[in-house]
């Protein structure tokens, strides 16, 4: 910090020490002495010392008339020059055209910043509000658009001839483009590290966490039968989860357009269709062989829903409630092959259940039967009494 003769501050707040280097870097440049000022009721009569004068949330005119009545607007302002305000600062002083005032400086998104009368810059936000390196970039900007506006009149009373105070001017604006390239490189790597500590953080707590599901899975998978679909699925998650964040790559993941493809591709599947929780294989009509015979099964509609369920419809040769000598109502009595069909949708092993449940049906077993297959030798076509 100069001596109080180059640089002077009022108020009863005063800047953060990046702030009054920028202050004072500038008046040393354009050959001038500065001042900081933070007027506690919001205005301060335009200077008549000669200083560059940088006023702090403020204006050249009282901002309320008898100290009641607004006169100059209050606006929420998100951003200055593409820097985000802290929250508690977003209320500035909004463009007024009334009569008598400065010309008004601007950021790049065309919102006044600043106010130009006389040798100060009064400031239509609270910079002090701001952390000291932002504080510092912002004020630059702003300080560079009002040069380039008013520069005559900011420096009038500087020693410098002209020539070398736009040089002065051009110098600072050089300046200005180094400071906040280098604000921002250092919030990147803030923010990177800060991103890399916090995932190092949460990938070790959800390590810790996945280990200890994954054997409380493998037990109750040993212990309760009935929940082998849910717990199939949760323990497959957890450990490719787990193989994840390990670095593992023996596992790979499941492919669900392979599975598609794969479904697509079979001979008998006819059209394939999916929802969020669900798809849907229809078939060309099946045979099955039953004493000796060739019958004609018809066509169906396979239902294989992400919890485990599934439901099984003839679209063509249903009898009475029936739709296959193994099926009533659409749902099947899979026998001794229901948890293997759990166990890989669990795994999302759609191609390899679809394959299963077309093999079911191809099958007719007359000791596990709920209806004889002798009613699908019917001719002539579907016998339904819907």
């Amino acid at each position: 910090m100069t001596s109080s003769n180059a640089f002077l501050q009022r108020g009863d707040r005063h800047p953060p020490p990046e702030v009054a280097e920028v202050v004072e870097e500038y008046a040393q440049a354009l050959g001038l002495q500065a001042g900081f000022d933070d007027p506690p009721k919001g205005w301060r009569p335009p200077p008549r010392d000669g200083r560059l004068w940088c006023i702090n949330d403020a204006a050249p005119i009282p901002p309320k008339l008898f100290g009641r009545l607004p006169i100059l607007p209050r606006v929420e302002r998100g951003a200055i020059f593409g820097h985000s305000l802290p929250k508690d600062a977003w209320t500035a002083l909004g463009e007024t055209r009334r009569p008598g005032r400065g010309t008004f400086i601007r950021d790049d998104d065309r919102l006044v910043v600043a106010e130009v009368k006389r040798t100060a810059c009064y400031l239509s936000f609270d910079l002090l509000s701001w952390p000291g390196p932002t504080a510092a970039v912002v004020l630059r900007k702003v300080l560079d658009a009002a040069l380039v506006n008013c520069g005559e009149v900011l420096a009038v009373g500087s020693t410098l001839s002209s020539d070398a105070r736009q040089l002065a001017i051009k110098t600072l604006a050089q300046g200005t483009m180094e400071a906040d390239a280098e604000l921002a490189r250092q919030r990147d790597r803030e923010a990177r590290e800060t991103l890399i500590e916090a995932g190092k953080s949460h990938a070790s707590s959800r390590r810790e966490y996945l280990e200890a599901e994954i054997a409380s899975l493998e037990r109750n998978l040993a212990e309760f039968s009935r929940r082998i679909t849910t717990d199939s699925r949760r323990l497959f998650m957890c450990q490719r989860e787990l193989a994840s964040l390990e670095g593992d790559d023996g596992e790979e993941p499941v492919d669900f357009a392979a599975e598609y493809d794969q479904i697509r591709a079979h001979q008998l599947v006819h059209e394939l269709t999916a929802s969020d929780d669900r798809f849907i294989a229809t078939t060309l009509p099946l045979t099955a062989i039953f004493e000796e015979e060739s019958i004609d099964l018809g066509r169906f509609e396979i239902k294989v829903s992400f919890d485990g369920d599934v439901r099984i419809t003839n679209l063509t040769r249903r009898f009475w409630f029936y739709d296959h000598p193994h099926i009533r109502e659409g749902v099947p009595c899979l026998g001794n092959i229901q948890e293997g069909v759990a166990k890989l949708i669990g795994t999302y092993q759609f191609a390899a259940v679809t394959q299963v449940l077309i093999d079911f049906l191809q099958l007719v077993n007359p000791k596990e039967w709920v209806v004889s297959a002798h009613y699908w030798r019917v001719q002539g076509g579907s016998v339904s009494h819907d």
